[in-house]
């Protein structure tokens, strides 16, 4: 008994040395963060700044290896990304390198509000000097652009002439442009998108209509108008490529069958299409709408439920893998509609 006490103990301060070794190994890689990030700061803007948050930068297969910062100087706070190389790049600049990004283009076509450079993290040599053209043309071809309009439309690649100057000198790679019915709703979408990773309809409440043009040159011109029902508003998202058997039709309406929820509402669409086929359906909940935590669940016209969801797992930075996200002051479902009655329900629990 005696010596599988000593054992265990063994063990077990074998077990809190390990785990005392790595929350000083996390200390000190920490610390050797403020540090590198404070002298980058210093070197390249001449600041003194202050590390306020620090978290492992997580990418599609995991932990990255690089570090994602939070830091402020005083005046504003600022994004730093720190590489598992050791590169550093941030965004401290952002905000003038847009204002001035935003007069160049209003100088040309006037009416923009809000003008944003995609993926604006910088290295130590791109140091804004206030020369917009060439700070652009130092990052070549790569550029990525979202321009939002008040009341401005372009439906067609030729009603955003201006850009020809952009294409012309290799600066530009993609863009969004986006009208907006007003100014506040410019500011919320004009900095929220890039082709990679989220669609331009998940915002369709604050645009009345989008010009997105890819890296071939190629414009694909979009309506947002939302359909209304009950409290609820959505749209369709279409994919150009892809080409219906029969064309769909799909209703939507309050359901009459209480049977699938006790204490929230129920909605039903009826897809007229073939049964190979499917529409994907954009739906969007007000969160003042909202009491607690939300859950959607939707079951097709199998009785298959694809999804339950709280609000809890939305985060508030945008669309996740799994198709939900709250996007400004709506919740955002993107729902695979098939062929028959298929239904989603907003559970508000309590």
């Amino acid at each position: 008994m005696g010596k599988n006490r000593i054992i265990k103990n063994a063990i077990l301060a074998v077990i809190m040395a390990v785990l005392l070794l790595c929350v000083c190994s996390c200390s000190l890689k920490k610390l050797s963060l403020r540090v590198q990030v404070n002298r980058y700061c210093q070197d390249k803007y001449g600041i003194t700044s202050e590390v306020t948050d620090i978290k492992r930068n997580v990418g599609l297969w995991g932990v990255t290896g690089s570090y994602e910062i939070k830091a402020n100087d005083g005046v504003k706070e600022f994004d730093v990304l720190v590489t598992k190389d050791g590169e550093i790049t941030d965004n401290y600049e952002a905000d003038l390198i847009d204002e001035a990004l935003r007069d160049w283009v209003n100088s040309y076509e006037p009416g923009a509000a809000y003008v944003h450079l995609m993926f604006g993290m910088y290295g130590a040599d791109e140091k804004f000097t206030g020369d917009i053209v060439s700070f652009l043309r130092a990052h070549g071809e790569m550029n990525r652009y979202t321009f939002a309009y008040v009341d401005h439309s372009f439906k067609t690649k030729d009603d955003a002439w201006f850009l020809s100057e952009l294409y012309d000198n290799d600066l530009i790679y993609d863009c969004f442009l986006l009208n907006c019915p007003d100014a506040e709703s410019a500011k919320i979408v004009y900095d929220k998108f890039s082709p990679a990773n989220i669609e331009v309809e998940y915002y369709s409440p604050y645009i009345t209509d989008s010009l997105v043009i890819d890296y071939n040159g190629e414009a694909e011109y979009n309506s947002h108008e939302l359909e209304n029902v009950d409290g609820i508003s959505f749209c369709w998202l279409e994919y150009p490529n892809y080409v219906y058997i029969d064309e769909p039709t799909c209703s939507v309406k309050l359901s009459d069958d209480n049977s699938l929820s006790k204490i929230c509402p129920t909605y039903e669409v009826d897809a007229e299409m073939d049964e190979d086929d499917r529409r994907v359906m954009v739906v969007f909940i007000p969160l003042d709408m909202i009491e607690g935590d939300l859950k959607i669940s939707f079951t097709d016209s199998m009785g298959l439920q694809r999804f339950v969801v709280s609000n809890a797992d939305f985060g508030t930075n945008g669309i996740t893998y799994y198709s939900y996200g709250v996007f400004g002051d709506y919740a955002v479902a993107v729902i695979n509609i098939h062929s028959g009655i298929n239904y989603f329900t907003i559970d508000k629990p309590g």
